[in-house]
C-alpha cells in the first residue's frame, strides 16, 4: 500500500483535497489549527491502494507546537509520498516549506491549488519554471472539483495511460482471437456442408437412400 502525505500551510486546501479524494467530511476552515493530528484514509482503485494522510498544516519543519511535531516525525519518516500543496495567492510564503524539504532532499510532487482565483486578477504563474527551479513535479489542482481518477493518473499513477493500453491492447488481442477462431469455425462449417452436398449427389448414395438400406433396422 502506497502512503500519501499531504503537506502544506494551514488554509492551502490540504483538508479539502483530502476530503474530496477520499470521500470524506473532514473540518475545513480558515483558522490555524483545522487538523492537530493527522487523518488518515484508505482509497482502493483498479490501479493501486492508497493511504492518504492528511498532516496539520505548518509553516516550517521547526517544531515549536504539537501540530508541527506530527507532521515533522510523519514527513521524515521512510516509505511515504510527499505531496505538497500551496495556494496560487500566496504561493511566496507556501514555498518555503517546500525549500527545506530540498534542504533535507526529500522527494515530493508541489501542487499548486487556487490558481483560478489567483489568475482572475491577470496573474500568470510560470508553473515550467517552477518545475526547473525547485526541481519537482509541479502541477495545477483545484482542491475543490478534482476527481479521483484523474488525480490518481495525472499526480500518482504515471503508469496508468500505460495500462489502460496495455489493458486495451489486451482486449483487441482477445477480439482478434476470438475472430480468428471464430472465423475457423466457419471455414469448419462450410467444408462441412460442401462435402455434405458431394456426398448427397453421389449417386451409390442416393440408390441406397432409396432402397433403405442405410437405415434398416433388420
Amino acid at each position: 500500500m502506497r502512503e500519501i502525505l499531504l503537506i502544506g500551510n494551514p488554509n492551502v486546501g490540504k483538508s479539502t483535497l483530502f476530503n474530496r479524494l477520499t470521500k470524506s467530511s473532514e473540518h475545513t476552515g480558515n483558522f490555524h489549527g483545522v487538523t492537530v493530528e493527522e487523518s488518515s484514509k484508505v482509497v482502493k482503485s483498479r490501479f493501486g491502494e492508497y493511504n492518504f494522510v492528511d498532516l496539520p498544516g505548518i509553516y516550517s519543519l521547526s517544531v515549536f507546537s504539537n501540530e508541527e511535531k506530527v507532521s515533522f516525525d510523519k514527513i521524515i519518516s521512510n516509505n511515504v509520498e510527499r505531496i505538497v500543496i500551496v495556494d496560487a495567492n500566496t504561493i511566496r510564503r507556501n514555498l518555503y516549506l517546500a525549500l527545506e524539504l530540498n534542504e533535507l532532499k526529500l522527494d515530493y510532487k508541489l501542487l499548486i491549488n487556487n490558481y483560478n482565483y489567483f489568475s482572475k486578477n491577470k496573474n500568470k504563474l510560470d508553473v515550467e519554471l517552477l518545475t526547473k527551479k525547485l526541481g519537482v513535479e509541479c502541477k495545477i489542482v483545484n482542491a475543490k472539483k478534482v476527481k479521483f481518477s484523474d488525480f490518481e493518473q495525472d499526480f500518482l499513477n504515471e503508469n496508468c495511460d500505460k495500462y489502460s493500453d496495455n489493458a486495451k491492447s489486451n482486449e483487441n488481442k482477445k477480439l482478434k482471437n476470438f475472430l480468428k477462431t471464430d472465423q475457423k469455425m466457419q471455414n469448419f462449417q462450410k467444408n462441412i456442408e460442401k462435402n455434405n452436398k458431394k456426398f448427397e449427389k453421389n449417386e451409390n448414395f442416393n440408390n441406397l437412400n432409396k432402397n433403405n438400406y442405410i437405415f434398416d433396422a433388420s
